[in-house]
Parts: structure tokens; C-alpha cells; sequence
């Protein structure tokens, strides 16, 4: 082996941590003088990006890391695309959204994707009907949800509306009705780029603009740019004989669905570490692309807010696995970065739970809309830190999946050092990260721990609701 571990080292690199003042939005702000409008949003969405791809990714720690925040403990609740997706456009849990699953399916076991999203009454609930009513300039370049299809229409809110239908969306995609083929000038992740830095430059500097751009690197094909395609990665791999729970040598004590893997090649767990740092270099140019189109817009970003993050990790051999939609760490826990010079400090590494939904709840109190959207259970990143621990939720594992693996539904309670979860099965799990970084040790029997896990199950019990489909305690 030659090179992982130093992606999962980088877990646990959150040594200093800044107090957290409370702030006032931009649009306080703006009402008392000091600022012409509300500030321009810019929420930049990577797809099943693991938090140590952000080594090869110079703009973002130039741009956003070194001038903004990291958040270290930033993590989802349902660590799979749409469900996240989902939490991020409504400010709510999959309980609240009611989008459990990508919707691969007709099958009412699996409610998820476009479908359910639109079934469950959450259209008008979204941050863009809210920035839109307030008068921004709204728009979406790239991803929306899963199952989407363009003949259903714009969704309100949308001013700029366009979004991919069908795929792969590296090559041979169409983006809001246009086709593109197998051209390198075609790679999606640069004709994002170039369609967001043009509704950049072209929205009035006198009107606020919320841009959400959601490009599809890394996800699978884990497909490079050409110009990326044989860059040397390798300096950033770096796997070491005691790399976490790589190929979990030992899994008695996990969940029988964990047991019946088989391990996985080694080889294969390196290309998708090598594709996946190859692919999301072009998503990095992307960011530095649209912040200096920014910058040419408003100065040096003094009324401007750019979020960068992805909508779920990913497990490069973590237990077997090689996938996402599961409780486990690297499944769950992403990058994060926030750069926000009205209101937030520079080159500052925060160590608070910080949720997708909770940067919707940012954005709203940003822009001066959270009264507009009594829904929202997102805490906002722009006031002190209250989350101590949040609910982890997921349905059935959907064998309509690429990377399916048969796992039970399950509830759970995350905090920044346990894991606790429950199957469906009644099988339960409990891990400390600062004795066990890598989920090694189940001890969910040790009588030490027994206070706390009652403590974090009961905690489960009560925020899990409604439950899962599939899932019940008893």
C-alpha cells in the first residue's frame, strides 16, 4: 500500500479553536448604515468529497480556509446526496423533509429524490423562495436533486435555473435542455464554472445574488479534467500500516451487515483515492474562478459570503466499504469552509457541530430571511455554538445504488467524540473518537460506558421523529 492514511490523518487536525462571539447579519448591518444591501451569497456544493481531498485544493485554502473558517466538526445527518441536499435547501432534517433516499425507485420503501421533495410540501420551503421574496437574485448551476427532470420546471424561487438532467454529468449530460458531449471544452465542472462566473458578471452590482453552484466532482466516475487526468497525486496519499479501519480486520463486534463484507482490493480503494483527488482539482479551479469574478464585482469580498462544503464523505475501504450512506465518520463528516468577512473572523479553525442545515440557517440570518423561515432547524453558524450532539437518521440502503451495500435502517445520536447508533435490528453500536479515532471498538457492552450510552440512546429516541421508514425501537 501507498497512500491513505495521511487523507484520514487529516481528521484529526483541529488543535486551536477560536471563541465564538455572537454577530449580527448583513442585513442588521445594512440597516444601520454601514452597508449598501444585503450581501452577495455564494454556497459552492461538491458531491461525495471526503474532508482530506481539500489537500490539492489551493483556492479553497487560500480563499476560504486562510481568510474565513474551517469547520472541523462539520457533518451530515443522512450521509447520502439527495436527503443532504434536501436539508440543505429547507433548513430540516430527513424527518422534516421527508426525502429519506435518492429515489432510484418507484418502490414506496425507498421515499426519496425530486419526488418525495416535491410530495412533501417542501417548494415553498426552500432558502431560494425566501432570498427571492427579499429581492435577490437567485440561482442554480449544476446538481439539484436526484430524479429531477427538466420537463417538471423551474421550482419556485429560481431566477437562474439551470440544472442537470440525465448523465453521467462529467460528459454526454444535458444542463437545462442543452446537451453537452465528450469534448474536453464539455467536462461539467468547467461549464459550471463559466456559466456561474457569467451570471456573476452580469447581475447588477445593486442587486444582492444568491448563487448555489453544485458541480459533480468527485463523485463516482471519479472522472479528472484532461488537463488533470495524469496529475501526481501521490504525495497526497498517504496510507501507513496502521491506517484506521481500513478493510476492518476485526469486525465481530460490528453489525452482521459489516461482518458479511469481504474485504476490498487494495488497488481499487488507491484508484478511487487517486480519481477522486484528480477529479476535484477542476472543482478548486471552479472556486477560484467564481471568486474572482466576485472580487471584480464587489471589491475584495467586504459584503460577500462564500460557503464551500460537500453534501456527504466517503468511505475509501473504512469497514469494508466503498461507498457513503452509512452513521460511520468518514461517511458523515465533510469539509466546510466559510468565508464571511462582515461577520466571521479569518484563518480560523472552529471546532463546533456544524450541519448542512445549519448553513442554511446561516444564509438566512446572513441575508436578514430567518423570521421568514420558522421551519428551519439549522442553528446558525453566526451565532455562539448550542448543538451538543444531533440526530443521525437513515431508511433502507437502496439496491438501485452503484455502490449498494444491504444495510438496515437505522437512528443514532453523534456528538464531536461519540457515535452511538441503532439498526433496525436491535443491533447497536457506541464509539469514543478520542480513544478510537477509526470506529474499531464497538463498546456498546462495556459497563464503564453504560451511563453515557443510555444517555445518547435516549437522546436518539427522542429526535429521531419521526422515525426512518423501516425503523422502529422496538
Amino acid at each position: 500500500m501507498t497512500g491513505l492514511l495521511a487523507v484520514l490523518a487529516v481528521f484529526g487536525f483541529c488543535s486551536a479553536v477560536a471563541a465564538e462571539p455572537p454577530h449580527e447579519s448583513a442585513a442588521a448591518v445594512s440597516r444601520q448604515g454601514t452597508a449598501p444591501r444585503p450581501p452577495d451569497i455564494v454556497w459552492i456544493v461538491s458531491d461525495d468529497q471526503r474532508r482530506g481531498l481539500i489537500d490539492v485544493m489551493p483556492a479553497v485554502q487560500r480563499e476560504l480556509r486562510d481568510r474565513g473558517v474551517q469547520y472541523v466538526n462539520a457533518m451530515v445527518p443522512t450521509s447520502i446526496c439527495c436527503p443532504s441536499r434536501a436539508s440543505m435547501l429547507t433548513g430540516m432534517y430527513s424527518h422534516g423533509t421527508g426525502v429519506w433516499d435518492n429515489g432510484l425507485t418507484e418502490q414506496t420503501t425507498y421515499p426519496g429524490g425530486n419526488r418525495a421533495f416535491v410530495q412533501n410540501g417542501n417548494l415553498d420551503k426552500t432558502i431560494a423562495v425566501a432570498l427571492d421574496d427579499a429581492g435577490y437574485r437567485t440561482g442554480l448551476i449544476g446538481k439539484y436533486l436526484n430524479q429531477y427532470g427538466i420537463e417538471a420546471g423551474a421550482p419556485p424561487g429560481w431566477d437562474v435555473w439551470r440544472p442537470f438532467e440525465h448523465g453521467p454529468f462529467y460528459y454526454d449530460y444535458d444542463l437545462n435542455g442543452t446537451h453537452y458531449g465528450f469534448d474536453p471544452f464539455d467536462y461539467s465542472t468547467d461549464v459550471i464554472s463559466r456559466q456561474s462566473v457569467s451570471v456573476i458578471r452580469n447581475t447588477d452590482p445593486d442587486t444582492p445574488l444568491f448563487l448555489f453552484i453544485t458541480p459533480y466532482g468527485p463523485h463516482w466516475p471519479y472522472t479528472p479534467a484532461p488537463r488533470y487526468k495524469q496529475a501526481d497525486v501521490d504525495k497526497f496519499i498517504h496510507p501507513e500500516e496502521d491506517f484506521g479501519a481500513l478493510n476492518e480486520p476485526e469486525a465481530e463486534d460490528k453489525p452482521g451487515w459489516v461482518q458479511k463484507l469481504d474485504p476490498l482490493p487494495v488497488d481499487d480503494i488507491m484508484a478511487v483515492a487517486t480519481d477522486q483527488h484528480r477529479t476535484v482539482m477542476a472543482v478548486d479551479d471552479l472556486v477560484n474562478d467564481v471568486i474572482a469574478a466576485l472580487r471584480a464585482r464587489s471589491g475584495d469580498l467586504q459584503n460577500t459570503m462564500v460557503i464551500y462544503m460537500s453534501d456527504n464523505g466517503y468511505h475509501w475501504g473504512d469497514h469494508r466499504l466503498l461507498s457513503k450512506d452509512t452513521p460511520y465518520a468518514s461517511a458523515t463528516e465533510i469539509p466546510m469552509f466559510i468565508r464571511y468577512d462582515p461577520g466571521l473572523g479569518s484563518g480560523i479553525i472552529n471546532s463546533r457541530l456544524a450541519l448542512n442545515l445549519d448553513v442554511t440557517a446561516t444564509v438566512a440570518q446572513a441575508a436578514g430571511v430567518r423570521g421568514n423561515m420558522p421551519w428551519l432547524e439549522g442553528e446558525s453558524l453566526l451565532r455562539p455554538a448550542v448543538r451538543g450532539g444531533f440526530v443521525l437518521e437513515g431508511t433502507f440502503s437502496n439496491p438501485h445504488e452503484p455502490d449498494f451495500v444491504e444495510r438496515p435502517p437505522y437512528c443514532g445520536w453523534r456528538t464531536r467524540d461519540s457515535l452511538f447508533v441503532r439498526y433496525s435490528t436491535g443491533f447497536e453500536e457506541f464509539y469514543r473518537y478520542s480513544l478510537d479515532p477509526y470506529e474499531r471498538f464497538n463498546r456498546i457492552k462495556v459497563d464503564l460506558w453504560k451511563p453515557m450510552i443510555d444517555n445518547v440512546r435516549t437522546r436518539a429516541r427522542k429526535h429521531c421523529d419521526p422515525e426512518p421508514p423501516g425503523f422502529n425501537w422496538n
